[in-house]
């Protein structure tokens, strides 16, 4: 996966998380109106109501405990993908240096072999003298 990709996966991740806590948040404000509102009720409907509200308090707690799990589920994504990437970052650096290194024993091989091929052509030519002042021409078989 190359980082533009995982860059776009984690903008649209960061979008519907957004999008849901703010949806969340909207639950928990219209819930809490249900303490705004002071009459006098009878008994039993100050039960219900009662009821109603520890039930909302409850789907709050939930609420919240839902907008955190969706908190913590977003870092796990965004943790994974970091890790994705600094291990193919480090995997790429490696090849890199594993190239690097075959360069240089190329280019050391290489510059041995010239220097053998250039030592290899002295010799030849210092033999090639050597062997015309040994061996000179027969000139006294022409004068004959």
């Amino acid at each position: 996966m190359n980082q533009t990709n995982v860059m776009m996966q984690l903008i649209k991740t960061i979008g519907l998380l957004n999008a849901n806590i703010a949806t969340l948040q909207l639950k928990k404000d219209d819930r809490s109106s249900i303490y705004s509102g002071k009459s006098k009720l009878s008994r039993t409907s100050r039960r219900s109501k009662q009821l109603s509200a520890s039930s909302s308090l409850s789907l709050e707690r939930r609420a919240e405990m839902a907008a955190k799990a969706a908190g913590l589920e977003a870092e796990l994504k965004f943790h994974d993908m970091e890790s994705q990437i600094k291990t193919a970052s480090l995997k790429k650096q490696d090849d890199e240096v594993k190239k690097l290194l075959m360069e240089k024993e190329l280019a050391a091989t290489q510059a041995e072999l010239q220097v053998e091929n250039k030592l290899e052509e002295e010799l030849n030519g210092e033999f090639k003298f050597l062997n015309e002042e040994a061996f000179p021409a027969d000139n006294c078989s022409l004068d004959h």
